[in-house]
């Protein structure tokens, strides 16, 4: 031991013992709890930068995910409300996704007013159907991850501060009321949410500091759950908006596309076919050249609920493309294909459409064949279609094999 020491602790033995164990302890206590407190500092703040690495890299490649959909379709609109509902969160400074399809910037918002001195900068392919169609680049800043560690710093502080006080002043029961009980709850309050245990509520009802950070945390539950709900309503809106046809209601050709895969991945499986039925509303051009477009549309709309009280639950109906339909039934055979057929037809037939009164429509049907390509079952259907035009309209053609 040094000198100097020796003769502080001598000069105060000769003063007071007690003082002297005081004075130890004070120090003894001083240096652990500043020891302990830059140690728990340390692995909080590295804690901190782990977990927001995660939230970044999670949330990046939600987002790719979300993209998915508008670059496929090429829909730019659709990709930018999805960036829309992502450039809500503050810690986003720029997105970017750049269209590899079709070589091209798809969407980039940037925010410079959201830069800060560090930033972080994560990538994420846009796949579909483990190809790469696109990718998305966003920056993020490091504002939330600097007020965490400030505030949580500030919340280490205190609580070693309390337990130094406690532990001068010999006031255990004090402190058990006053700061571990509020502890373990605010310890439980965290642990729910390390574990996505959102649905367990905690009530505050002091001033204090720990209240605060409860209080706080309470509100961020509430908040998260808000969220997540929104979220998941946005993501079936985003869904049922990138399936449909917004005229019609009917489902559109990428849905059309989707199921046709999946119903042809199913019959090889289980080797049980599929029927398509193409359609198409005979002299339609002639309704939109003598009525207007807009008569024209309100005989679209009206055909897709003929269509659609005519086909089964099970069947998917849809706009194949300007005035052609396509009916996707599952597990069918020709004669039932057959009889689908002329019920739509007779159905539409007998249909008074308002402002243009009787319409007909030409149909091409035909069922899958084992391992047939999608291309190949559509053009045969797209044969009898043609067909049916040729033989005077009005009437149901089976495909050739």
């Amino acid at each position: 031991m040094p000198l100097g020491w020796e003769y502080l602790i001598l000069k105060l033995n000769l003063h007071s013992i007690k003082l002297t164990l005081i004075l130890g302890m004070i120090i003894s206590l001083i240096l652990s709890f500043v020891f302990g407190g830059w140690l728990s500092i340390w692995v909080l703040k590295s804690k901190l930068y782990d977990d927001y690495s995660q939230h970044r890299i999670e949330l990046t490649a939600r987002v790719a995910n979300t993209l998915v959909d508008p670059i496929s379709n090429f829909s730019p609109l659709s990709g930018r409300l999805v960036i829309e509902a992502i450039k809500q969160d503050p810690d986003v400074v720029m997105i970017h996704v750049f269209d590899d399809t079709n070589d091209m910037n798809f969407v980039k918002i940037n925010m410079p007013s959201r830069a800060s001195v560090q930033s972080f900068e994560n990538f994420a392919d846009v796949l579909k159907e483990g190809q790469t169609i696109g990718r998305l680049n966003i920056i993020y800043n490091d504002h939330r991850i600097t007020q965490d560690i400030a505030k949580n710093k500030r919340l280490i502080i205190l609580i070693f501060g309390s337990v130094f006080l406690a532990t001068l002043l010999i006031m255990y029961p004090f402190m058990s009321v006053v700061l571990f009980k509020p502890l373990d709850k605010l310890s439980n309050q965290a642990e729910n949410f390390k574990s996505n245990e959102l649905e367990q509520p905690s009530s505050w009802r002091g001033s204090d500091e720990i209240s605060v950070v409860g209080q706080t945390l309470e509100s961020a539950r509430h908040s998260i759950r808000n969220l997540i709900s929104e979220l998941e309503e946005r993501g079936e809106a985003y869904k049922i908006l990138s399936e449909t046809d917004r005229l019609t209601g009917l489902v559109n050709r990428y849905k059309l596309d989707l199921s046709l895969n999946a119903e042809a991945r199913r019959a090889r499986r289980f080797n049980k076919p599929f029927g398509i039925i193409l359609i198409d509303i005979d002299y339609f051009k002639c309704v939109n050249d003598m009525y207007g477009h807009h008569i024209g549309d309100q005989v679209l709309i009206q055909f897709s609920h003929v269509l659609k009280t005519s086909t089964r639950e099970s069947d998917v109906a849809g706009r194949w493309g300007g005035e052609e339909f396509l009916v996707i039934s599952p597990e069918a055979n020709l004669e039932g294909m057959y009889t689908l057929a002329e019920k739509i037809r007779t159905n539409v037939e007998a249909t008074q459409f308002l402002g243009v009164g009787q319409k007909t429509i030409s149909l091409g049907y035909t069922i899958y064949q084992e391992k047939e390509e999608i291309s190949h079952l559509i053009s045969r259907a797209d044969i009898a279609l043609y067909e049916a035009k040729n033989k005077g309209r009005n009437c149901v053609v089976m495909a050739p094999d």
